[in-house]
């Protein structure tokens, strides 16, 4: 939903009134937001927030950057009532990321670049898998548990998976090529 209206008399679109004076669509999302009790707005960005400046342009006047949305979300919370939010029981993570050698934070989200492939095989082709087919060495995966740093194996569902960053309560069988568990093939 857009909190932009554009009105024939002003330039660019505005986020307080209409050439009429009536609210805008952003004060009416404000007003829905303190009537539903919720906590607040999110401002996805703000390029585009302009307020008329009168003395701009030799006196003839001119819009420039300002600040209507955020003045108007401002004047509309300053006084709504504290919408009873509760403090979190969760564990917060207790690992600090730190640079790796290609410039990501170890424990990152984003996988680290692969190597450059390369023309003549490294190894030899083994004839026998690495663990018997069926057996899972690796500790259940449990949706209570934190899983702190990347790296950490887990089996589930006859697979075995392998975290790319912290994680809690994220099924692994769920995760998805993008997500925080990479599918290391069934155990």
């Amino acid at each position: 939903m857009t909190a932009w209206t554009w009105y024939t008399s002003r330039r660019p679109p505005s986020h307080d009134r209409d050439d009429n004076g009536n609210e805008s669509p952003a004060g009416a999302k404000a007003d829905y937001v303190i009537d539903q009790g919720a906590g607040g707005t999110m401002i996805w960005e703000l390029a585009g927030d302009y307020r008329w400046d009168a003395t701009e342009n030799g006196g003839s006047g001119q819009y420039v950057s300002g600040s209507t949305l955020t003045t108007l979300m401002y004047d509309e919370f300053k006084n709504a009532t504290a919408f009873g939010a509760t403090r979190s029981t969760i564990a917060l993570p207790q690992q600090t990321l730190a640079p790796s050698p290609t410039g990501s934070p170890s424990g990152s989200p984003w996988p680290s670049p692969s190597p450059s492939p390369s023309s003549s095989p490294s190894g030899s082709p083994s004839s026998s898998p690495s663990s018997t087919p069926g057996t899972c060495t690796a500790p259940s995966w449990k949706a209570d548990t934190i899983y702190p740093a990347k790296g950490v194996q887990v089996s589930w569902k006859g697979r075995t998976y392998t975290n790319k960053w912290w994680s809690l309560n994220e099924d692994p069988a769920n995760s998805g090529q993008d997500g925080v568990w990479t599918d290391n093939g069934p155990c």
